[in-house]
């Protein structure tokens, strides 16, 4: 019901058009390598956006740069009690966060949206995961409402956070590389991945348990063939507690902030990745296949790392082609397969 007062506005495929489609003149034209920097960096962008994290993230790189924060002088004797608190000026923070990323959000997500779903849909076999499966319109527009609501959330909490931070609120991160010595820094780099990577995996290991998957988590897998606007179309409270893993670090541990940075950015950018539906092989090493995580959309109760393989291959959760996988079949290890199913499944070849 909620969904029909929104069946006036345009489908996802049209808007996408009328945002970018100009631009495809200069796309058209782009070199290669300028082409996949300038997608990798949209990617980037979009997925800090999606999360409502981007000015957080932004104070802290500026400080980094040893750039001062502005912030206004005030006209009061006494401090009001949010300036006490370190929250001057909130309200600026998290309009300002919420109005810029509403306009990423939807500006760089159509224009990924246009440049496959749109400019490439007659040829999904050449770039699509599931080239056989889209989102219906009622799914699209559900993953749009969805993950706008909780880009609002976020910029609104992530707003209070950066304003915190520019003020000078308590954090643990620190600017100067060697404060800490430099095996530290450099050992804080893989650390920090390991971690963030950990907390991911063993969280959304938990969300597939019977409970929180029905009560919670079944919201995200709605989407059976996801897009980038899927990354953050999930229940509220599953969106807030990864915020709080992805974010906790650095008012806990002493982290450098281009460490901080740079490893959320690169969380945010296979995030994205991951949900695109885009058929992409893996970059680094210890990255999965975008195909790893498509799976997890399509077969459900399986592949629940991110950004390695480690705790998959630890736990025994990696997919297999001889076991059974559907909604109804949770632990992470399938079922035996029926003869049919065999034959059914040899057919595909999805290989990380």
């Amino acid at each position: 019901m909620f969904l029909k007062a929104f069946e006036v506005m345009p489908s996802s495929e049209r808007v996408s058009q009328a945002l970018v489609g100009k631009f495809g003149v200069f796309w058209r034209y782009m070199p290669g390598t300028v082409g996949i920097v300038v997608a990798g960096i949209v990617t980037m962008i979009l997925g800090s956006a999606l999360r409502g994290e981007w000015t957080l993230l932004l104070v802290f790189a500026l400080k980094q740069l040893g750039i001062k924060v502005p912030s206004s002088i005030s006209v009061q004797e006494e401090p009001s009690f949010l300036e006490s608190v370190g929250l001057k000026d909130v309200h600026w923070f998290i309009l300002i966060n919420i109005a810029s990323s509403t306009v990423i959000y939807f500006i760089l997500g159509g224009l990924m949206q246009w440049l496959y779903y749109i400019r490439q849909r007659a040829e999904p076999e050449k770039w699509k995961c599931q080239p056989n499966r889209f989102l219906s319109r009622e799914d699209e527009l559900h993953e749009v409402i969805l993950g706008t609501s909780n880009m609002m959330l976020g910029a609104g909490i992530f707003g209070i956070l950066s304003c915190y931070v520019s003020n000078g609120g308590y954090t643990t991160v620190y600017y100067d590389p060697a404060e800490f010595g430099w095996t530290y820094f450099i050992m804080s780099i893989p650390l920090l991945f390991f971690y963030q990577d950990a907390a991911a995996y063993y969280y959304h290991r938990m969300l597939h348990w019977p409970f929180f998957y029905k009560n919670f988590h079944k919201w995200h897998h709605r989407y059976k063939a996801p897009t980038a606007f899927s990354a953050t179309a999930m229940h509220p409270v599953e969106f807030l507690v990864f915020q709080f893993f992805i974010v906790i670090p650095a008012f806990v541990v002493p982290i450098n902030a281009g460490v901080f940075v740079g490893i959320l950015l690169y969380l945010y950018y296979y995030g994205m990745k991951d949900h695109s539906g885009i058929n992409r092989p893996a970059l680094w090493p210890w990255q999965p296949p975008t195909l790893f995580h498509d799976d997890h959309h399509k077969y459900f109760h399986v592949n629940f790392g991110f950004n390695s393989l480690i705790f998959d291959k630890f736990h025994n959760t990696i997919r297999k082609t001889d076991r059974y996988y559907s909604e109804d079949v949770f632990g992470g290890k399938g079922r035996d397969l029926s003869h049919e199913e065999k034959e059914r499944l040899a057919k595909e070849k999805r290989g990380y």
